[in-house]
């Protein structure tokens, strides 16, 4: 009777022997063709967003534009604004209304003049400070003293030509202040 289910390696006398034997190949986790490229593409799509969106907040960073600039805002630029919109603010309050003042000028002063010292922008950054370190030189100045009235008189000159460089500054970086005579 002949064997209805022929072996596949022939007849047994024909195998190998163990010791003959090759190594099995090592185990390999062999995945259907579609399944690997449906992984690549989304891989490389999930790369393309992640450098798309790094890319644009590095642009709006850098320029000031696009609905995530806030985030890089700088502060020299948000000290400008500050400027603007406390002068809009004070031109607005009717006349004779008492002033809102800081309850400590020094640290109000060391926080703005810090903001402007922060700034990226050189010419922010000088013009900022300077204006700030001439406004708080007379900050102090009593007009019915007579060398306070001096230290008035010498500090006027340099703090127009400075408030004039910082309104050029703020004007650069896409922010208008107002002229120090139109301050009140």
């Amino acid at each position: 009777m002949t064997d209805p289910y022929p072996q596949k390696f022939g007849h047994p006398s024909t195998w190998p022997t163990p010791a003959e034997e090759p190594s099995p190949p090592p185990l390999m986790l062999v995945r259907p063709r579609r399944r690997t490229q449906a992984a690549v593409r989304m891989t490389v799509a999930a790369a393309a967003a992640v450098t798309l969106t790094g890319g644009a907040l590095v642009v709006a960073g850098a320029t000031g534009a696009g609905p995530a600039a806030g985030i890089f805002k700088d502060p020299g630029v948000a000290a400008c604004e500050q400027i603007r919109d406390g002068a809009a603010a004070a031109r607005s309050r009717p006349p004779g209304a008492p002033r809102a003042s800081s309850p400590d000028d020094l640290e109000a002063y060391q926080a703005f003049r810090k903001q402007f010292a922060d700034s990226r922008y050189g010419d922010l950054r000088a013009a900022g400070t300077e204006v700030l370190d001439l406004l708080h030189q007379l900050s102090g100045a009593d007009p019915a003293k007579d060398e306070d009235a001096g230290l008035t008189l010498v500090v006027a000159g340099p703090l127009v030509q400075k408030w004039a460089t910082l309104t050029g500054a703020c004007g650069n970086h896409g922010v208008t202040i107002p002229k120090l005579t139109e301050l009140n």
